[in-house]
């Protein structure tokens, strides 16, 4: 009796622990991978605060240079931009101002875009999507097209 007891709370401690273990990864970003994976594509974006990307002359995107771990380029889809990140724990992500250039786009406002990366403070890998958010809020949704390197 008392090794059926014994075994019964051994059984039930571990499927607590268990329980416990599933609800922490869930509330865990879904990191598939480490800041590794935001050098390895060119991420064109494709939402802006949940609105779907329209672009100027160009697509737009960004690019995270391999062997220059905190520099950032890229298209507003007009102009082009670039500038410096900071990378902290696991998904705390801040872009610094970002510098573009200044050619005219008659009826295209990049400031959206511009606005929207001075908000992000996380970040998330999930299918080969970037995920930039403001805490909880998503800002902005890049998709993500593998980058060839000439040797």
């Amino acid at each position: 009796m008392k090794k059926t007891i014994n075994i019964f709370l051994f059984v039930t401690l571990i499927s607590m622990t268990y329980s416990c273990s599933q609800k922490r990864l869930a509330t865990t970003p879904p990191h598939q991978g480490g800041s590794e994976m935001l050098y390895q594509y060119k991420w064109n974006f494709i939402e802006l605060n949940s609105q779907p990307v329209s672009t100027g002359r160009d697509t737009s995107y960004l690019l995270f240079y391999p062997g220059q771990i905190n520099r950032v380029s890229g298209s507003t889809g007009c102009n082009r931009l670039t500038g410096t990140f900071e990378l902290s724990d696991l998904d705390k992500l801040k872009f610094s101002p970002l510098i573009t250039t200044r050619m005219a786009c008659p009826g295209y406002d990049e400031s959206t875009l511009l606005k929207a990366l001075e908000q992000v403070n996380n970040w998330s890998i999930i299918n080969n999507q970037l995920l930039l958010s403001n805490g909880r809020t998503l800002v902005a949704k890049l998709q993500g097209v593998p980058v060839t390197i000439p040797k």
